[in-house]
């Protein structure tokens, strides 16, 4: 929960920036989208050859590609944040409900309410038998409720991964 809150106010931070880095980048798609119509109606006009045309095209061409390259690193840093900020909110209001619940259960010495909270808290309890220094002797994983499901940790790992390859990319 510590992770996710530091994730969600370091995401706040960088939302002006952010937003600021997009309106340029709208910007810079605009103005490269405008200069190639441009060029492609000077080509029809007659004002250009097509061997003049064609290395402004190509070059505006992958001038506009890496700019809205950048702009789904944006699209992507966004939506991994909603998702953190969704899930946060999640864990939050489970937590606060847990705990009202928890204390009345004890309060009112209400054992199986005590273990319905326990399970809402619990996804599954996993024991791998395991031999240490020749004693037998287990391993206990607790998957609590509030975890990401694994299938949906390596996505948010891509996603994650993504996004720092491309804010380490060097800007050209």
């Amino acid at each position: 929960l510590g992770a996710l809150r530091a994730s969600v106010l370091a995401r706040l931070g960088q939302s002006a920036e952010a937003d600021a880095r997009r309106t340029s980048l709208d910007e810079a798609i605009a103005r490269k989208e405008r200069a190639r119509r441009e060029v492609r109606a000077s080509l029809r006009s007659g004002a250009l050859s097509a061997a003049e045309a064609e290395p402004d095209l190509l070059q505006l061409a992958a001038e506009l590609a890496e700019l809205q390259r950048e702009r789904e690193v944006l699209q992507v840093q966004d939506e991994v944040a909603e998702a953190e900020e969704a899930r946060l909110v999640a864990v939050s209001a489970t937590f606060d409900d847990v705990a009202d619940e928890w204390r009345a259960a004890v309060a009112a010495d209400d054992r199986l309410t005590l273990r319905r909270v326990i399970s809402r808290l619990v996804r599954r309890i996993e024991v791998t038998p395991i031999e240490r220094d020749g004693r037998r002797t287990s391993e206990v994983a607790i998957i609590f409720a509030f975890e990401p499901e694994s299938s949906v940790r390596p996505l948010l790992a891509y996603a994650s991964a993504y996004v720092r390859a491309k804010n380490t990319r060097s800007p050209g």
